[in-house]
């Protein structure tokens, strides 16, 4: 593969392909909860406006505070994008003022928007990783959003070699050799950092079926959500 773009469910999938492909190059789906319906219908349109323009973006209030801004259209959790404040250890909130931010949230997605359209050029094979269910679907409507997913990279890359890999998903029913799955224990990382899940049982799985980790290199960062790119 030459590219590899994380597409969800959440943040563990992009901590581990950037881990075991060693790389820091950021996507749009980086660091947000992506639920599978509506990945699959933004990746057709992938117009900023459907997710920043003026109403689309809402409060996930609980608690009295708020968790997270989401996507009205789409369901997208952008949990990382906006400023938070502490209202009691641990506890830390979407800012009030979160509104304020939603320029420049928005220039960073489309940036790397960007940077994905771009990656559709003829030699190029793209590995695109999808983590996981929706956690309220049944397997019927997992398979259907799966299979207009298919269909959305399919079309949004067509000079490219597009090859998708489902992780701990559903056996996709199209018969392509392009779409590849995989399936680990997924327990969770070590103490604070539970969110990552297991880098050993990501390796192995990733391995079995051929998609091995590059060479070490020393001046590789750790990657974290609070990155700009």
């Amino acid at each position: 593969m030459t590219h590899v773009v994380p597409l969800g469910l959440s943040c563990r999938v992009t901590w581990q392909v950037r881990r075991h492909f060693q790389t820091e190059v950021t996507h749009p789906f980086d660091w947000w909860i992506s639920p599978l319906y509506g990945l699959a219908r933004y990746l057709d349109a992938l117009d900023p406006n459907l997710i920043f323009g003026a109403g689309a973006l809402v409060e996930q209030v609980a608690g009295g505070h708020v968790q997270s801004i989401v996507s009205r259209e789409f369901g997208f959790s952008l949990f990382h994008d906006f400023p938070r404040v502490q209202v009691g250890a641990p506890m830390r909130v979407v800012s009030p003022a979160w509104r304020d931010h939603v320029g420049e949230a928005r220039t960073r997605h489309e940036r790397r928007l960007q940077r994905l359209r771009a990656l559709d050029a003829p030699g190029n094979r793209i590995l695109f990783v999808r983590h996981k269910p929706d956690p309220d679907a049944d397997i019927g409507r997992t398979r259907r959003d799966l299979e207009q997913l298919d269909r959305a990279l399919v079309r949004g890359w067509p000079k490219a070699e597009v090859w998708l890999l489902l992780v701990n998903l559903p056996a996709h029913t199209a018969t392509a050799s392009r779409v590849l799955t995989m399936t680990l224990p997924d327990t969770a990382g070590p103490d604070a950092e539970a969110w990552r899940g297991s880098d050993t049982e990501w390796s192995a799985a990733l391995g079995e079926i051929g998609l091995f980790r590059a060479p070490e290199r020393p001046d590789f960062v750790s990657p974290t959500p609070a990155e700009q790119g």
